[in-house]
């Protein structure tokens, strides 16, 4: 009779950790050292889209105070209604539509 061990990635990674000595156990992070590079990274990424998001529900006199209003007193949702109505977007649509559908 033989007995089989099955081996996964777990089980080595357990006995890798055991093999280390108890201080090196003791000195290791709960997370990876990318994590100190990602986290802050995200924030660098993000913060550029909230601006823009908060700004666009700004008053103009808010968005062009300074020094800068980051939160609305009071958000203007009509900005949007209004850009609509300022631009042709439907027709811009319709036209980006239409180039995507030819070779």
């Amino acid at each position: 009779m033989s007995h089989t061990t099955e081996i996964t990635a777990d089980t080595v990674l357990d006995d890798a950790v055991d093999d280390l000595p108890a201080a090196s156990r003791a000195r290791r992070l709960p997370f990876s050292l990318w994590h100190l590079v990602l986290i802050p990274l995200t924030f660098v990424l993000i913060a550029p889209l909230v601006w823009m998001l908060l700004t666009s529900l700004q008053t103009h006199a808010e968005a062009t105070h300074f020094p800068p209003v980051l939160v609305p007193e009071h958000p203007r949702f009509q900005n949007y209604a209004d850009a609509w109505a300022a631009a042709p977007f439907g027709h811009f649509l319709l036209i980006m539509t239409e180039k995507r559908g030819t070779p």
